[in-house]
C-alpha cells in the first residue's frame, strides 16, 4: 500500500450542478515518499485503461478502512495522468453519513491529505547520492483512493471541492480568494495560511499526535462545550414541542468515543462485555437519529441517559477492579522478593519457527482483531520475523562451532546437522555489495624463534572476489479463512514457504551460475576448489578426497551426496556380503570413512562434496519478511489472499581450497566409429 500526502488549497467557486464532487492530484511523479517509493510517469496508465471510464468502478474510501463497508464514501468519476501525476475527479455519496461528513471536512479544509491503495510492480531499486536506496515504481494497480489525515507523499493537492451553492466558498482566514474559478489545471498554486502562495511541497500543515491522556482531556472538553443542534423545522401555529432531557448528539458521540477508548485499553472481563453491550445500544439509537437528520426524541434521550449512567457505573467498577489487581500484584511482588536480590523480569519465550513468529506480529494480530467482510480487499503489511537462535550455529565470531563426537555416536543434546544449510556459516550484514579476498593457498612458515631472532611470515595467496545482494522469495494463495487461523497460516508458512525457500537457498549456494536473475557463484561453479577424479570405485575416490583435504589441515565436516549416490553407498557390500555402512538395521549416523554423510537433492548425481563448509558464508542483508495481500480484484472477490515470504542475502566462499568436488563415476569415453 502506498500513501501520498495532500495539501489543501483555497476552495474554488463552482456551479450548483457539482454537489459533493472534488478534484485532486492524488499521486505525484518523481517524488520520494516516506516509504522510499518514487512513482514513475505512466505508472497509472494500465489502471486508467482497466477503469474504462467507470466500467470497473474504483471506490473512494476514508482512511483505507477496508473492513468497514460504510467507509466506502464515493467513487472515482474521472482519471487522467498529467505531467505532475495522477489527477482524479470523484463523487461523494452524500446519502452516506460518513460521505456527507467527509464532504463537509473537505470544504472546511480539515481533511488535507489523500492516499492511494493498490499493488506496486515493475520495481527498480536504486542507490541515491546519499548512500540509501529508493524504489522506482513503474506500474501501480489502483484499487482505491482514500481521504486520510496523514499520508506518505507531501506533494499532492486537493484541486477543488464542488458544492450545491453558486456562491464561492469563503477562503481560509488570512488567505486571498482563489481567482482561478474552475480552472484546476496543473499550474494552479497552493494557498497556505497567511495568504502566501507557494509551490507544492514548500509548506505543509503539521500533525499533532495525542497521547491517550491528551485524547481523554480533549473528549471531556468537547463534552463540556458541545451545544445542542437545532434540527427542528420551523412550523407555524403548532404547540411547543415537549422539552427533551439535556443530552445531544455531539455530547453522546464524544462520550461514546471516550468509552470506546476505554474498552480498547483494558483487559477483557464480564463487566467489560456488559459495557460493550451498553455502548452498542447507545450507538444504535444515535445512528438512527443521525440517519434521520434530527436530535433525540424525549423517549430516546431518556433511554440514552439511562444507558449512559449504567455504562459510567460499569466503567467505574472496571477501573476499581483494575486498580485492585495492580495493587495485589505489587503486594505479591514485594512480599516474594528476596532480600538484596533484584526480581527477575519475566520474558516471553522467543518464537521457534517463522510461522510462530509471524502470527505474533502486530500487523497480523491487528488483522485478526477485525472482521473482514466477504469480497473485501485484504492487505497485511510486510513484517520481519525472527526465531530463537541456534546455539550450534550462531556464535560471537559468526562461525559454526560443533561439539566433538566420536564416529558412530549420536549427541542427543546437540545433534550433528543433517542438512547442507546447517553446515555453512549463517550471519547478517548491512552491505549490498562487497569485494573480499578469497584464500587460494597458504604456506605455513610457523617456527620456533630464538630470542631476538627474526619472526617468520606465512605466505597466504589470495584473489579478489565480489558478493552482491540477491533476493529469494516464494508465495502461495490461501483462503481468508486459512489466513485468519493463526495455527493454519503458521503451518502454511513453515511447511510450504520456508521449506521452499530453504530448498532454493541450498540450490543457489551449491549451483548458482553467477548470471541468471542476479545469482551468485555457487560452490560447484567457484574456482579454487579441490578437484578429485574418479579412481576405481566410490570408496577409493572419496578416500583420495579425504587425504587431499587432510594434507592442508582441513577440519572435515561431512560428505555431501545426492540421495541416489548415498543409496548406492548404503547398498555396497564386502566380499562376505556384509554392508560397508550401517545396513538396514543400523542405528546412529551414517558415515563414510568416519565422516558423517549429509544428503542433498541439489547436488548432481555422480558428484560429491567434502570439506569444511564453514568457509561458505551466507550473510543475510534483509531478514525474512512475510506479507499478505490480494494480487487482483478477482482474488478479493473470491476471498483468496497471496502470502509471500522473502529475504535478501550475500554469498561468500572464503576458502574454496578447503572443499573438494569429487567425481563418483568414470568419465564416459566417446563411442568408437563403426569399422575402426
Amino acid at each position: 500500500m502506498s500513501t501520498r500526502k495532500s495539501t489543501l488549497k483555497a476552495v474554488d467557486a463552482v456551479s450548483d450542478t457539482g454537489k459533493g464532487t472534488f478534484d485532486a492530484l492524488v499521486s505525484v511523479y518523481g517524488v520520494r515518499d516516506s516509504q522510499g517509493d518514487v512513482i514513475q510517469p505512466g505508472a497509472f496508465a494500465k489502471s486508467i485503461e482497466k477503469w474504462g471510464g467507470g466500467e470497473n468502478p474504483i471506490p473512494v474510501m476514508y482512511s483505507h478502512q477496508w473492513n468497514d463497508p460504510t467507509a466506502t464514501i464515493g467513487s472515482v468519476t474521472g482519471m487522467r495522468e498529467t505531467a505532475k501525476g495522477l489527477v482524479i475527479s470523484a463523487q461523494l455519496d452524500l446519502d452516506n453519513p460518513k460521505g456527507a461528513q467527509a464532504y463537509k471536512l473537505l470544504k472546511q479544509g480539515l481533511i488535507r491529505e489523500f492516499s492511494v491503495g493498490g499493488e506496486e510492480s515493475d520495481l527498480v531499486r536504486e542507490k541515491t547520492e546519499t548512500g540509501d536506496y529508493v524504489t522506482k515504481v513503474g506500474n501501480f494497480d489502483l484499487w482505491e483512493v482514500s481521504l486520510c489525515l496523514r499520508g506518505a507523499n507531501r506533494d499532492t493537492q486537493l484541486l477543488s471541492v464542488k458544492s450545491d451553492s453558486t456562491e464561492p466558498e469563503p477562503p481560509e482566514p488570512g488567505t486571498e480568494p482563489d481567482t482561478h474559478g474552475d480552472d484546476t489545471g496543473e499550474e494552479a498554486g497552493v494557498t497556505q495560511s497567511g495568504g502566501q502562495e507557494s509551490g507544492a511541497g514548500e509548506s505543509t500543515p503539521y500533525v499533532v499526535q495525542l497521547t491517550d491522556a491528551q485524547l481523554q482531556t480533549l473528549i471531556q472538553s468537547i463534552q463540556a462545550n458541545a451545544q445542542p443542534r437545532d434540527l427542528t423545522p420551523t412550523v407555524t401555529d403548532q404547540p411547543e414541542p415537549e422539552q427533551a432531557p439535556a443530552i445531544t448528539l455531539p455530547q453522546i458521540e464524544a462520550w461514546a468515543a471516550s468509552m470506546n477508548l476505554h474498552t480498547k485499553t483494558k483487559g477483557a472481563t464480564m463487566k467489560q462485555d456488559e459495557l460493550k453491550e451498553k455502548l452498542s445500544a447507545v450507538k444504535a439509537i444515535s445512528d438512527n437519529a443521525l440517519a434521520e437528520g434530527r436530535e433525540f426524541t424525549t423517549e430516546e434521550a431518556e433511554q440514552v441517559l439511562k444507558l449512559k449512567a449504567e455504562a459510567d457505573s460499569l466503567k467505574a467498577d472496571i477501573e476499581k477492579g483494575e486498580q485492585a489487581r495492580e495493587a495485589l500484584k505489587a503486594m505479591i511482588a514485594e512480599n516474594s522478593k528476596p532480600e538484596d536480590k533484584p526480581v527477575a523480569t519475566a520474558k516471553s519465550e522467543p518464537a521457534s519457527t517463522p510461522g510462530e513468529a509471524y502470527v505474533r506480529t502486530k500487523a497480523y494480530t491487528d488483522f485478526r482483531s477485525h472482521v473482514i467482510p466477504d469480497g473485501s480487499p485484504v492487505r497485511i503489511a510486510k513484517e520481519r520475523v525472527a526465531v530463537k537462535a541456534d546455539p550450534i550455529i550462531n556464535t560471537s565470531n559468526g562461525f559454526g562451532v560443533f561439539p566433538t563426537v566420536m564416529p558412530g555416536y549420536t549427541d542427543l543434546t546437540y545433534p550433528r546437522p543433517t542438512r547442507f544449510l546447517n553446515l555453512i556459516t549463517r550471519s547478517s550484514t548491512t552491505a549490498s555489495y562487497v569485494q573480499y579476498r578469497q584464500e587460494v593457498a597458504v604456506t605455513s612458515n610457523a617456527a620456533i624463534v630464538p630470542e631476538g631472532g627474526l619472526k617468520p611470515l606465512s605466505d597466504i595467496k589470495t584473489k579478489l572476489a565480489e558478493a552482491k545482494v540477491w533476493t529469494a522469495a516464494d508465495g502461495t494463495k490461501v483462503t481468508n479463512q486459512e489466513l485468519a487461523d493463526d495455527s493454519i497460516i503458521a503451518a502454511v508458512i513453515n511447511n510450504t514457504l520456508i521449506r521452499n525457500l530453504n530448498r532454493l537457498l541450498e540450490d543457489i549456494v551449491l549451483n548458482g551460475d553467477g548470471t541468471t536473475d542476479g545469482q551468485p557463484l555457487g560452490v560447484l561453479k567457484t574456482e579454487g576448489t579441490q578437484k578429485i577424479a574418479f579412481d576405481t570405485d566410490m570408496l577409493i575416490t572419496t578416500n583420495h578426497a579425504k587425504e587431499a583435504l587432510e594434507e592442508i589441515d582441513t577440519d572435515i565436516q561431512a560428505f555431501v551426496l545426492n540421495p541416489a549416490d548415498a543409496s548406492a553407498y548404503e547398498l555396497m557390500r564386502d566380499k562376505n556380503g556384509q554392508f560397508y555402512g550401517n545396513g538396514p538395521a543400523g542405528v546412529g549416523p551414517n558415515t563414510l570413512w568416519g565422516i558423517p554423510i549429509v544428503k542433498s537433492s541439489a547436488i548432481p548425481a555422480g558428484t560429491a562434496l567434502v570439506g569444511d563448509f564453514t568457509t561458505v558464508q551466507l550473510f543475510n542483508r534483509e531478514p525474512l519478511t512475510i506479507e499478505a495481500f490480494n494480487q487482483n480484484e478477482d482474488d478479493a472477490r473470491h476471498n483468496l489472499t497471496y502470502v509471500r515470504a522473502e529475504e535478501r542475502n550475500l554469498l561468500f566462499i572464503r576458502e574454496p581450497r578447503k572443499i573438494a568436488v569429487v567425481s563418483l563415476a568414470a568419465a564416459s569415453k566417446p563411442a568408437t566409429p563403426a569399422g575402426k
